[in-house]
């Protein structure tokens, strides 16, 4: 059986394994670590908290090159952009930015040297912004300041360790590109839309999955001169947040949401994805807001999401054969703006929000 008929058992056939898989408790439900001789489970973690107020919004979480997390994200009582990582022993947190208050979507890459790059909306002025951290102290722009809302905001990093945005500003409903040569910052139009997610290929060009002016899951690559525009999945509903990433023959991956506002109905989990001929297209799950992709070894994905319905923490993998359901932390309202990425081992740790106690939360899968 090949891989496209595989991956067509129906949804129902999914959700029965998966609450197999669930039932009986599987300690490597995080992938196949059947050789590893300590036993292996979830461990959950307090980055940050503050009295009386909120923080860990727009989490967006990256790891460096010896498996250790580094995660941007929003403080709000007093809006100011916050940058936590762990050293190997402790979290060290500071403050990027705390001119203005933040909000829209806050996204983090880090470079070849594991320094972070961010870029966020101060929505009180209408501002693009971008802080890198240049090995000694925070360098913060201003990229646009028209009078509207920049939004759905998502960065890269290409081969260079320049950086590429991509965003939604409100002025033109239209989904924007911009990128830095090394000199100076370049502004496309990619096209009408909204909800951005963007990621950079082996040739240094940006992939972005968005949602288009039909309301529906589209994609744009550039091509060097122009941007080729695709429609994949023409939904009855909205598609709403989205995650994109590449495999190693820069193939895409995306995780998306579809939502009918008119029913207030709750978000679908979609999963579409190229094997260099066709699109694919096949639902995970139900009862699901803010995905984050992450793809293993052998080019499966992982899938951190909330739900807004049971307020969990929940992480969803495709083994082969199915896709395997996981909730990772239960207590209290837990599980918004989830960010997922995999170490060496393909073992997956996770950022998102506590809003039952306003904090930050860490969620890792290991010894």
């Amino acid at each position: 059986m090949n891989l496209s008929a595989i991956r067509g058992i129906k949804l129902a056939a999914v959700f029965t394994i998966a609450a197999i898989a669930l039932a009986i408790g599987c300690n490597n439900i995080a992938g196949p670590d059947t050789g590893d001789i300590v036993p292996l489970s979830w461990h959950i973690e307090t980055v940050d908290t503050e009295a009386a107020g909120s923080t860990g919004k727009f989490c967006s979480l990256e790891l460096d090159s010896s498996g250790f997390p580094h995660i941007a994200y929003l403080r709000q009582t007093g809006g100011d952009l916050m940058y936590a990582r762990w050293t190997g022993t402790a979290w060290m947190i500071e403050e990027v930015d705390t001119v203005g208050s933040f909000d829209y979507g806050i996204s983090l890459a880090l470079d070849s040297e594991n320094h972070p790059h961010i870029s966020y909306s101060r929505y009180d002025v209408h501002e693009l912004r971008y802080s890198c951290w240049n090995g000694a102290s925070w360098d913060t722009e201003t990229l646009i300041s028209n009078g509207f809302p920049k939004r759905e905001i998502f960065i890269s990093v290409d081969s260079m360790d320049h950086p590429y945005i991509s965003y939604n500003d409100s002025g033109d409903d239209g989904v924007h590109c911009a990128y830095h040569n090394g000199v100076s910052w370049t502004f496309k139009l990619v096209d009408s839309g909204n909800m951005t997610s963007i990621a950079i290929g082996s040739n240094d060009r940006p992939h972005i999955s968005y949602m288009n002016s039909d309301e529906d899951l589209g994609y744009a690559r550039w091509m060097g001169n122009s941007w080729d525009l695709q429609p994949i999945d023409s939904l009855s509903y909205t598609c709403w947040h989205n995650c994109i990433t590449l495999d190693v023959n820069d193939y895409p991956h995306i995780v998306y949401t579809s939502y009918d506002f008119g029913l207030l109905e709750p978000d679908d989990l979609k999963y579409a994805y190229w094997d260099g001929s066709s699109w694919y297209v096949e639902g995970i799950d139900t009862d699901a807001d803010w995905p984050s992709i992450a793809l293993d070894t052998e080019g499966r994905p992982r899938i951190s999401y909330w739900d807004p319905l049971k307020w969990d923490l929940k992480y969803a993998r495709w083994d082969g054969v199915a896709w395997i359901v996981q909730r990772i932390d239960t207590v209290g309202m837990v599980g918004q703006y989830t960010s997922i990425a995999l170490d060496d081992k393909d073992h997956p740790h996770i950022s998102y929000y506590d809003m039952t106690n306003g904090d930050l939360k860490y969620a890792r899968y290991g010894e």
